[in-house]
């Protein structure tokens, strides 16, 4: 009986949703009336309760050794408010990203709290509890178009039950707890706010073109560049549920041609925006030789399925998918994944007439992954949780009215199973979430997943080193290049690390093989030069710092290693101006002014020797070197005391 019902309210929506949605808005809805019926306030304050207390304990974390360092412990450009720092912002293409926004919000908690991490915790929080009470309004504001004659009760707790999935699914972690990737949240506040107003306007229009939307829009590119597709969704929304463009492709007809027109703003950002993301990602976006054609159309399927699937299945997540050995389109995991994709296309278009909405979150799920689903693969992620939090935005508002119609149909069954799954969830992200404690649970985690990713191994190698375990640093290393022997950097590491044990020989080993792999890196020459001089080949070590800086000109250590061996040769008026080629790269150089000071001092130029003398002095009381200091001073004492009185 009330599958009868359901179908007769269908009908009845079928041919009402056929209008405009102009139209639409000229009917009074229940669902558009916040005074009456359930208190949205109270939704609101339910979705914000259970959002902070899903993420409360990222609070009190720190950075990760995942690009936190770059973004925030190592670089002082975000650090302040002054319009030089506006103009960094703004101008800089810092790890190959546009994102000016983003750097704003950091320096606004730098200026609040310092390099404190939990401040910028904080805040990631509180913009992800924006981001699900934008979500839930955009739901709300859908689905009362959607379900013109359903009960404002259903559409309420439809909407809520959508933000609720979206706001604490396990996939929300990482974008939420690791502070690199504050830009997506962002992105959908902004992308969420531009959704809104744009539906304003087609509801009441002040204008030809949505201004309030189209800034939203540009707030959302300056945050991610991968916001540029918003034009396409909003041709998405405009057939449907709108209606305003005829899904019968009939998009010349005359009535369409100032939806067009009203677009183009849109467009002309979406395609400055698109050049500019590819003019800022630069050498980081890889190459066909690092990643063949035939990998990325591999990829594109696998990522296309893996979302939707982590979503009904948030199991064995992980903060770094690597790719598998021998990926390409014949791989099982790509396979079954062609089958799932070619499966779901089909049984869309079959809905498509019964269930229409459905098709049109897939296609915008589909333009809102492509991005980053493998056309423009940078880095060695296959796949990323990160990319769900804008892509699965769809995925939410399906589930929302998957929720509005079961539950008129068995309201109670359907309520309690959505509270059971919201429950197993609010768990599973905090089990999630404690991943993301510290550098070394975060890969020991990433390991467990994949005990083969090479990169999981090689960065927990570098949380051993910082916390003195060379030997285990050494063994995951070892491990990283058993897996993947041109894994990046760890032939170097290693070479750092063995040089760190004084086993100089093996270190030349793997100082060769990284120059080997990376011919271009001027730093592992100099390295190898230091070994050479180390184990007492001075022509090898020569031979090292010159190669250093052919690639490097003003590589300051390669010209006080040519000077330490001319010196130690004897060849003074070889190494001078070396030394002072060192000082004016870097005039503060103290190992330079001592060594030009000793040179000085041996060659008669007593009073030379004593300026220098008093600057490296100088420099080792800003370092806070005592012993330094005293070393300087005693020897500046004693060609005092050579020197005959006057």
């Amino acid at each position: 009986m009330a599958h009868r019902v359901w179908r007769r309210k269908e009908l009845i929506l079928r041919t009402a949703s056929d209008q405009p949605m102009n139209s639409l808005h000229t009917v009074p809805h229940a669902a558009t009336d916040t005074r009456q019926g359930y208190d949205v306030m109270w939704i609101r304050a339910a979705l914000i309760a259970i959002t902070l207390f899903a993420f409360a304990p990222a609070r009190h974390y720190g950075f990760v050794n995942w690009d936190d360092p770059t973004n925030f412990i190592n670089n002082v450009s975000y650090r302040g408010l002054s319009w030089g720092h506006f103009r960094w912002f703004f101008t800089t293409y810092h790890l190959g990203h546009y994102q000016p926004l983003n750097w704003l919000s950091f320096a606004m908690d730098h200026a609040l709290s310092g390099l404190d991490p939990q401040r910028f915790h904080l805040t990631q929080i509180l913009l992800h509890v924006i981001a699900v009470l934008l979500v839930h309004q955009l739901g709300r504001r859908l689905l009362a178009i959607y379900f013109t004659y359903s009960p404002r009760r259903a559409i309420e707790l439809g909407a809520a039950m959508g933000a609720t999935l979206f706001a604490i699914h396990p996939l929300r972690v990482e974008s939420v707890v690791w502070l690199s990737a504050r830009t997506d949240i962002l992105a959908m506040i902004f992308l969420c706010l531009a959704t809104l107003a744009y539906l304003q306007h087609v509801a009441a229009p002040t204008g030809r073109i949505p201004w309030p939307a189209f800034l939203y829009y540009i707030a959302a590119v300056l945050s991610k560049e991968h916001a540029v597709v918003f034009p396409v969704l909003l041709v998405l929304i405009d057939v449907y549920p709108l209606r305003r463009i005829p899904a019968s492709f009939a998009f010349a007809s005359p009535p369409c041609r100032g939806i067009w027109l009203e677009k183009i703003p849109f467009l002309a950002v979406s395609i400055v925006g698109a050049a500019n993301a590819f003019f800022a990602a630069g050498s980081s976006v890889s190459s066909l030789e690092q990643s063949p054609l035939t990998d990325r159309l591999a990829q594109i399927p696998f990522s296309l399925a893996f979302y939707p699937y982590k979503t009904l299945v948030p199991m064995s997540l992980s903060h770094f998918y690597e790719f598998p050995g021998e990926f390409g389109l014949s791989h099982r995991w790509v396979l079954m994944s062609l089958i799932a994709c070619g499966g779901s296309a089909g049984l869309l278009l079959l809905l498509r007439r019964r269930v229409p909405g459905l098709l049109v979150a897939a296609l915008a799920y589909v333009v809102i992954l492509a991005p980053v689903s493998g056309l423009v693969q940078r880095g060695p992620q296959l796949v990323a949780d990160r990319y769900s939090y804008l892509a699965c935005l769809p995925i939410a508002l399906v589930i929302a009215a998957a929720f509005v119609r079961r539950f008129e149909v068995v309201p109670w069954p359907t309520s309690m199973s959505c509270l059971i799954v919201v429950t197993a969830l609010v768990v599973r992200t905090q089990s999630q979430v404690a991943v993301w404690k510290d550098s070394e649970t975060l890969w020991k985690h990433a390991i467990e997943i994949d005990n083969h990713n090479a990169t999981a191994h090689a960065l927990l190698a570098y949380v051993h080193t910082d916390a003195g375990r060379l030997d285990e640093a050494i063994q995951e290393n070892l491990t990283a290049l058993r897996i993947r022997p041109t894994q990046p950097g760890v032939q170097r590491n290693l070479a750092a690390l063995y040089a760190r044990e004084n086993k100089l020989d093996d270190a030349i080993d793997h100082y060769l093989a990284d120059i080997e792999q990376s011919p271009s890196r001027a730093d592992s020459h100099y390295f190898l030069g230091v070994c050479f001089e180390r184990v007492g080949d001075s022509d090898k070590a020569s031979r090292a710092y010159r190669a250093a800086l052919e690639l490097d000109a003003n590589l300051t250590l390669a010209h006080l290693g040519l000077a330490r061996l001319f010196l130690s040769a004897g060849y003074v008026k070889e190494a001078e101006p070396r030394l002072r080629r060192v000082l004016e790269l870097d005039p503060r150089n103290a190992a330079a002014l001592e060594l030009l000071a000793q040179l000085c001092a041996n060659t008669g130029r007593a009073s030379e020797a004593a300026q220098l003398y008093d600057r490296a002095i100088g420099e080792a009381e800003r370092l806070n070197q005592p012993q330094a200091a005293s070393f300087l001073h005693d020897a500046k004492n004693r060609l005092t005391a050579s020197q005959p009185s006057h």
